[in-house]
This record gives structure tokens, sequence and C-alpha cells, in this order.
């Protein structure tokens, strides 16, 4: 294996790549990952890999790769970033997620100790038979998805009816050649959705595009939020997000791991890009760890590891591994080892962000 120097070397120069077609993006990126060894994990996948491997089925399994979104059957929370799904085994999904846990000890407000314990709860979790009912902090995060947040967010971010706020952060002018094309291709995207949501999108007349920036380890790919209405008026927003995979392909996934996907969740070719296409709601949120109250903790992260055991189990019997006392001890382990691994990355990169300039 490389030194940790070395893959911090790999890891500017991976972020570096990722960005070149928006290289306005990559000191966003680098204070984000800044922020605390937690927030370098989100970040650094490619270093997280060269240490233990590809991911598994989620690939990017971490705390706050946990969120809320909108189904055919109402609000669900589960895995909701498949982006980086990949053919490795479950167990490193399982050690990324552990270790993400240990790194978020500041953001959870813990002791070392009960962190430990925390880890010991996402995996026990994991290897429930079923999900974990939800716990309170669950059910209220999923009840905080109700419309009048979502007109708020709307009012928010809209200079006229119609028409998007460009913020000159988040939500910027597309680029042109791009937005031209998105009507054409929101036609083909319907084909791709499953038969009984194929009427809805149908319906959508095309507003107003712009390019959205946000996420950690996404940063670089483009991006696009979409302003249509349908012919009752009904506004609906549709996010499309290129893959650095096929689209199709992490469609597929979630199709086959989540119980319940994305309202309106497809793939479409735009351009170059490979992108995936789905409906999103205002005020859908992922999971801040650092609004969870501590005494919820322990069941709020038994449930979350239940989740990702959910999908390990929909991926298929050789996803999902059921682990004996020896693995388990090994598991944990080694999130412990990353865990410090990532600690002295994490101020490695530090460093050479700060003497780039």
């Amino acid at each position: 294996m490389k030194s940790l120097a070395a893959l911090v070397d790999a890891q500017l120069s991976a972020d570096r790549a990722n960005t070149r077609a928006r290289p306005e993006l990559l000191p966003r990126k680098w204070a984000r990952m800044a922020q605390s060894p937690f927030a370098f994990l989100r970040g650094a996948l490619p270093l997280f890999e060269a240490l233990e491997g590809p991911g598994g089925p989620v690939g990017d399994l971490h705390l706050e790769n946990f969120g809320t979104f909108v189904t055919s059957r109402g609000i669900a929370l589960h895995v909701n970033d498949f982006d980086c799904a990949a053919r490795g085994p479950a167990r490193t999904d399982v050690v990324r997620l552990l270790t993400s846990v240990l790194l978020s000890r500041p953001q959870l407000g813990v002791s070392g100790t009960a962190v430990l314990e925390l880890a010991e709860c996402a995996l026990d979790g994991h290897q429930h038979a079923a999900p974990t009912a939800p716990p309170a902090p669950v059910r209220a995060l999923k009840a905080e998805l109700g419309a009048s947040r979502q007109r708020a967010w709307l009012d928010k971010r809209l200079e006229r009816p119609g028409r998007f706020r460009r913020d000159g952060e988040k939500l910027l002018e597309a680029p042109r050649a791009l937005a031209a094309a998105v009507p054409r291709a929101l036609r083909r995207w319907v084909a791709s959705l499953v038969p009984a949501e194929q009427p809805l999108g149908a319906e959508l007349q095309v507003d107003d595009v712009v390019r959205r920036v946000a996420g950690t380890g996404s940063l670089g790919v483009e991006r696009l939020l979409v302003l249509t209405h349908d012919h009752r008026g009904h506004v609906r927003l549709i996010e499309l997000k290129q893959m650095r995979q096929g689209a199709s392909e992490v469609v597929a996934v979630m199709r086959r791991c989540l119980p319940r996907t994305p309202l309106l969740l497809g793939s479409v070719e735009l351009g170059a890009h490979s992108m995936l296409v789905r409906r999103l709601v205002p005020g859908e949120d992922k999971l801040d760890a650092s609004r969870l109250e501590p005494r919820a903790l322990p069941a709020v992260i038994a449930h979350l590891g239940s989740l990702a055991g959910e999908v390990h189990r929909r991926a298929g019997p050789a996803a999902h591994a059921r682990f004996d006392a020896g693995e388990r001890r090994r598991l944990l382990e080694r999130a412990r080892e990353l865990a410090g691994l990532h600690e002295e990355a994490f101020l490695r990169f530090c460093a050479a962000v700060r003497a780039l300039g």
C-alpha cells in the first residue's frame, strides 16, 4: 500500500481531475473537506477505497447518506445516495459506515467510549433480519417534510413565478446548450420511468433550468435543477445529476436495493453526460448528525444500520453477510484503524491545502 502522504497527494490529484470542467468548485470542495475529519471522509472516497478496496452495493455509505425523499407511497427515510454503487463486498460498505460513526464523534457530541458503543449499535442494526422500527427523531424528520416547508423553500428561491433566483452560490445560470436540450431529454426520461409513473412525467412543462451546486464528494459533476409545471399548474422540481458511471445502472441498483425508490426516478443521456433524473421535493434533507440528541443516538444509529442491512439483503444473498463474533470484532477493529488513518490524512490534507494557498 502507498504511504499516507502519497494517498493524500493522490486524493488532491483526483479532486483536481474531477473538477477540471468546473475549476471554480475546487476551493469550495477543499474548504468543505477541511471542516472536520468526518467531512474529509465524505469527500475522500478515493482515499478510503485505496485503503480498503472497492465499495459495495452503496459504495459511499456514511451517516449523512441517509435522508428523506418522496416515494409513490409517501415520505421515506433511507439510504439516499447510490452514486458510487460498486460491485465490491458489502463488508466494505459496513466498514465505511462504522468509520463514519467514529469520525463523527464531535458532531454527535459524545465521548470516545460512547462513540465506540454507537459503532457497535450500527453493526447490531445491520445484522437484524428486518429494519428496526423508526425511532422518534427519524419520525420527526419525516414529518418535517410538509407542504408549508415546501412552499417556503420555493418562495425563497423563485424571483417570480416560473423563474429561479440565481444566487451566485447554489443556483447558477445553466450552460445554454444544456438548458436548451433539457425539454427533449425529459421526454426521453419519461420512457425510462416505471409504467405507473410515466403519466406523471409526461404532463410536465419546462419553465426554467439552473445549474445546482451541492454535496461534497460529488462537487464537479454536472447537476441541473429544472422548474416545471403540470397541466393543473402545480410546480414540480426535477433534478438531473451526472453519474460518473452509467446512470441507468445506478437506477437499477436503487430499484433493486430500496423497498421504495424516489418518485419519478429514471435516467437519460444529456449531451455527453449520463444523468440520474428524479423529482426533487423542497425540504428533502440528508440526516444531519449534529442535530441528533445524544440520548436518542443508540436507537437512531441502530436504525440506520438496519436500513443498510436491508439494502444489502435486497442486493442479493452474496451481498448480505451474517458476521460471527470474530468477524464483528475484526470489522470494529478495522473501523478504528481507518478512523485513525483518516484523522492523520485529514491533517496532512489540510496542511497541503494551506501550503497551496
